[in-house]
């Protein structure tokens, strides 16, 4: 059996409501059931112990049997961004090495580049529905798609309707509690693997790619030990029990959405997808189901407010708290949040590489503004002196500031392909390096107070967090998202470029007038001078009227923005030539 279903499942009676999607509610009776139909499809296809297999996804039951059935069979769960392009999904199957996908049959299109390679089980093939002329246009595209490789498309419905009409509920009940033997060298021994990291790469019991928002997607290899660590690493600090009511819009292909969802279904909560960050389904869902806990990021808590901004008679007495996690939480947004809502708001910090959580605020001393509270309890954090004194610029940290490295048994054991990489990510203690600046008060709580250290920006040879200077920008009171890059400059190496939106910007086919942008360009770099010693002063102010591009998790992907200045002035300077 999966150590990591056992783990989460142990206790649960046939009948504990499990999850409820689309107002259908699932018991613990119906999902096993559902877990155990999928193995025997999959054994059917030749998908076999260490086999990977792609989840192309979105927040739908379906993702969480697809993830346990293949960890109770052995196979390797690949998880894979939604959003991603044809060209990067393409890149992530060849680099796992996945031999079959489950995919939501709106996403087929997106795997144009890499059917050659992958058998598809496809979710939704023969679900009637109304559409759109748009969507009977990418039905067409799927539909070409299909017939180019016919063989390599199936249905999953009909697989699994016809894989349960053969067996009966012992059958399955004598599946679950048939002990699998557990193979010893299948689960990762850490610290072994860290010196020899490809040593059992093939043997990953699942296989995350990070966001690759600065470079190509690295796969994270971790085990069902890892997971299970950092689910007992939360226990008593995120207080969740069976009569509770967990809102997941968050993504379950990223590692903050899965150890939610993993930890809620561990505590006998009830779990209720929502398929995508649709505010209005949010606010209905937290009224319908009388929701009591809110994992989201901070984006998506800045949107939730804005929407309620316009409802100020909707109330929600049953939430108990809000979790935040993916970005840092500004704290202006905090406190709208937790005014608006009359509640706490937990947010917690950590990487996909230690699965992911390392720290947490505890609902018992509430919300701490710009600290993301206690490290877990079998997580070990020291604070690492930066080489050269690389330093970010800062005069009011109450602490040692330096690398976050963390040590625990939820930590990765390396990235599939990648033993350079992998070594250069643990130092000689093996301690993993997460790139992340920050300190810790004399409370012990943790700040990231700097942001990543690749972030920095070196002008006239002083190190500048970009972090800080948004920090600075997010308590302008008009300002409702910035992100602060750094830019080439001939004479200091490199100056600092701040792009702004405003509270007042409109949706994207209405652009805000070249004259007030100079005003509001010209409001923000006063705002800087009264707050912020000179040298860290933007030289360049960049108001958009439309929001930051963000990834899937709500990051501002500032290689993506910085491209689009460069490539907006570069378009200015020629047009001035003329």
């Amino acid at each position: 059996m999966s150590l990591l279903f056992q783990h989460v499942f142990s206790g649960h009676a046939a009948s504990t409501p499990v999850l409820i999607e689309n107002e259908t509610q699932w018991t613990f009776a119906d999902f096993q059931q559902q877990v155990f139909g999928l193995c025997l499809v999959l054994k059917s296809l030749n998908v076999q112990r260490d086999s990977r297999v792609i989840l192309l996804i979105p927040n739908q039951k379906e993702y969480l049997v697809a993830f346990f059935a293949m960890l109770q069979i052995g196979a390797v769960p690949v998880p894979v961004n939604i959003t991603l392009s044809s060209l990067h999904l393409s890149y992530i199957v060849q680099d796992s090495q996945a031999s079959h996908c489950l995919v939501a049959d709106s996403l087929v299109p997106v795997l144009s580049e890499c059917l050659s390679r992958l058998t598809c089980l496809v979710i939704g093939l023969t679900a009637p529905t109304e559409k759109t002329v748009e969507q009977n246009q990418e039905e067409k595209q799927r539909t070409e798609l299909k017939e180019q490789k016919q063989a390599n498309f199936l249905d999953y419905e009909s697989l699994m309707t016809q894989a349960l009409s053969s067996v009966n509920s012992d059958d399955c009940r004598q599946f679950f509690e048939t002990s699998l033997a557990s193979d010893p060298a299948y689960q990762y021994q850490n610290d072994a693997n860290k010196k020899n990291p490809n040593k059992k790469a093939s043997k990953s019991p699942i296989l995350m790619y990070t966001s690759g928002t600065t470079a190509l997607p690295k796969g994270v290899m971790l085990s069902e030990r890892n997971l299970i660590a950092n689910l007992d690493g939360l226990s008593g600090t995120l207080p969740v029990s069976e009569v509770d009511k967990l809102l997941l819009a968050l993504p379950l292909f990223h590692a903050y959405g899965q150890i939610i969802a993993l930890y809620a279904l561990q505590q006998k909560a009830t779990l209720i997808l929502i398929t995508a960050f649709l505010p209005k389904a949010i606010l209905s869902a937290l009224t319908v189901h009388q929701v009591s806990i809110l994992p989201l990021v901070p984006t998506l808590f800045s949107v939730l407010i804005q929407v309620l901004s316009q409802n100020p008679a909707l109330t929600f007495p049953a939430l108990r708290y809000c979790i935040s996690g993916g970005a840092s939480l500004p704290s202006t947004l905090l406190r709208h949040v937790e005014t608006r809502l009359n509640i706490t708001v937990l947010e917690g910090y950590g990487l996909t590489e230690t699965s992911p959580v390392i720290a947490v605020n505890r609902l018992e001393t509430g919300s701490i503004a710009g600290s993301v509270g206690q490290v877990l309890q079998n997580v070990s954090v020291k604070i690492s002196p930066i080489e050269n004194d690389l330093l970010p610029l800062a005069d009011q940290v109450s602490g040692h500031m330096g690398e976050i490295c963390v040590k625990a048994d939820s930590v990765m054991a390396g990235y599939l392909n990648l033993p350079q990489e992998t070594a250069l990510a643990f130092d000689e203690s093996g301690y993993f390096r997460t790139g992340d600046l920050g300190h810790f008060d004399t409370n012990g709580n943790l700040y990231i107070s700097a942001g990543r250290l690749k972030d920095l920006i070196i002008k006239a040879g002083e190190n500048i967090s970009p972090q800080q200077i948004e920090t600075i920008l997010m308590e302008h009171p008009q300002v409702a998202e910035t992100a602060v890059v750094g830019i080439e400059d001939a004479v200091l190496g490199e100056d600092i470029l701040a792009c702004v939106t405003f509270y007042s910007a409109k949706p994207a086919r209405i652009s805000c007038s070249e004259q007030k942008k100079k005003v509001q360009e010209s409001d923000l770099r006063a705002y800087c001078q009264a707050h912020l010693p000179n040298l860290m002063i933007p030289k360049h102010f960049w108001v958009l009227d439309t929001p930051l591009p963000r990834n899937a998790l709500g990051k501002v992907v500032k290689a993506d923005l910085k491209a689009s200045w460069l490539k907006t002035r570069d378009q200015e300077m020629l047009v001035a030539k003329r």
